[in-house]
């Protein structure tokens, strides 16, 4: 009896610390981002604009889509000097047919697509049945569907060549569900469970994914007001898209599955959400008798 409980002790510990060392020493990657094609979605701003700055210092060839021609055009000439290539195509990620003209000038122009980067995205803050039914869509169609079809698009480009990166740039939130942020807490809730799922089916393949969970960024969709509020609350630290972009590169490198930023706290908050999730639930019901409402409103 004693053999037998020492056995079964000791493989429980033995596979514990197997389970942390794997989790928290993930695979290398042979990637070397010079020369390879790069598709930046929502590289107009944040950190869609950091990332494509990142890759181009780093010599890989990159295409910038985003809506706004007038600014995807001043990171175009920003990034010139440095990437081997640039290619800037202005239009709305979550248009099929956009998707779809995306995909087939990077294949035109460069032959291959080496890494997708989906980190197009819009927020919006305040009580979920005061949302019109349009903005809610909107939310849904950039954040999320827009992700899972353009990496559906280049998939069998990536399997033919027996390599490709998916990089998916989520939220905390996509971990955490917090209140006041309902629909786009859906929206990343579906990015982080997609790129799982994703993750595991591309097991041998030579495709990865990476899942990359920003907490709060500064950002123009960060109004001063509320990124001073937040500042305010000691668990939460404002991080500059730079900062993060040059994360993301180095972790994509070193073959992590997912990033998530934010500080310590944010890591022990989602922590907390997947075991103690009764302690969370009582812990929002006291903070949203506080200011986070009326914080939260102000984010459109």
């Amino acid at each position: 009896m004693n053999m037998m409980r020492r056995m079964f002790f000791g493989g429980f510990l033995g596979g514990t610390i197997y389970w942390f060392w794997r989790y928290f020493a993930p695979e290398h990657s042979a990637l070397v981002l010079g020369d390879k094609v790069v598709i930046v979605t929502g590289a107009s701003s944040g950190i869609g604009r950091g990332l494509a700055m990142t890759f181009a210092r780093r010599g890989a060839r990159v295409v910038l889509v985003a809506r706004r021609a007038e600014k995807l055009e001043v990171v175009h000439r920003e990034i010139e000097p440095y990437a081997e290539a640039v290619l800037a195509i202005a239009g709305d990620i979550s248009d099929p047919a956009v998707q779809q003209q995306v995909v087939q000038k990077t294949k035109d122009a460069f032959g291959r697509i080496d890494v997708l980067v989906n980190n197009a995205g819009i927020t919006g803050g305040g009580l979920f049945h005061e949302f019109t039914p349009e903005k809610i869509d909107e939310i849904l169609a950039v954040n999320l569907i827009a992700a899972v079809q353009l990496t559906h698009l280049v998939l069998p480009t990536m399997l033919a060549q027996r390599e490709g990166y998916v990089i998916n740039v989520g939220s905390g939130l996509g971990r955490a569900p917090t209140p006041g942020f309902v629909a786009y807490v859906a929206s990343k809730f579906g990015l982080s469970g997609f790129s799982d799922a994703l993750s595991r089916e591309l097991i041998g393949s030579g495709v990865r994914v990476l899942l990359v969970q920003p907490g709060w960024t500064r950002t123009e969709m960060l109004p001063p007001e509320v990124e001073e509020a937040v500042s305010s609350y000691w668990w939460y630290r404002v991080e500059d898209p730079e900062v993060i972009a040059e994360k993301i590169a180095e972790g994509l490198v070193q073959g992590k599955r997912e990033m998530i930023f934010g500080g310590r706290m944010v890591q022990l908050g989602i922590f907390a959400e997947r075991h103690f999730p009764l302690l969370m639930r009582l812990l929002w019901r006291w903070e949203l008798n506080s200011r986070w409402l009326s914080l939260i409103r102000k984010i459109g």
